[in-house]
């Protein structure tokens, strides 16, 4: 019995959600908005949802690549620490932190304590996954744009994206 219950479980969970629960409607999958930067062999990609619904999550992918030829090294702190984001309105005035993004501070200028050693091969990449929405107050409906920097030389401007209305 436990077996098919487990079965059951696993089966429904493969399958793929392309209908929205509520209206039946066929979901599209959200166009992504994306910047690549590289300095000495080292590449960062930030890409993001083009549009999102006020007060959802808002999800940042950071891609990491080692393009060099030596092993690349550096300490991790959290990830919502790893990189100075900045988030602007469409009057240029930085967006408020929520109470999360107060306490995991403003990026690398924060960092103290223990972090860990993370090590990167030449050729290998890494992916973080970081909600925007969980630092930043994106509940107000408008354009935003993003700033994302990793260390002292990856630096990604104007990444342009809009929060909208819940649809009703």
């Amino acid at each position: 019995m436990k077996y098919g219950i487990f079965l059951s479980l696993s089966c429904l969970l493969a399958v793929p959600h392309v209908y929205s629960g509520a209206s039946g409607e066929k979901l599209e999958k959200p166009k992504l908005v994306e910047k690549k930067v590289v300095f000495k062999g080292f590449a960062m990609t930030a890409s993001l949802p083009e549009k999102s619904i006020a007060g959802s999550a808002i999800k940042l992918r950071i891609k990491l690549e080692n393009q060099g030829k030596e092993e690349a090294i550096w300490i991790s702190f959290l990830q919502y620490s790893d990189y100075d984001l900045k988030v602007l309105n469409a009057k240029g005035e930085p967006v408020g932190n929520t109470q999360f993004g107060k306490s995991v501070g403003g990026g690398i200028a924060s960092k103290t304590g223990s972090g860990l050693m993370v090590r990167l091969a030449p050729g290998k990449e890494m992916e973080q996954s970081i909600n925007l929405a969980r630092i930043f107050d994106l509940t107000v409906p408008g354009q935003y744009t993003l700033e994302a920097v990793f260390g002292p030389d990856l630096k990604i401007e104007n990444i342009t994206f809009e929060v909208t209305e819940e649809p009703r």
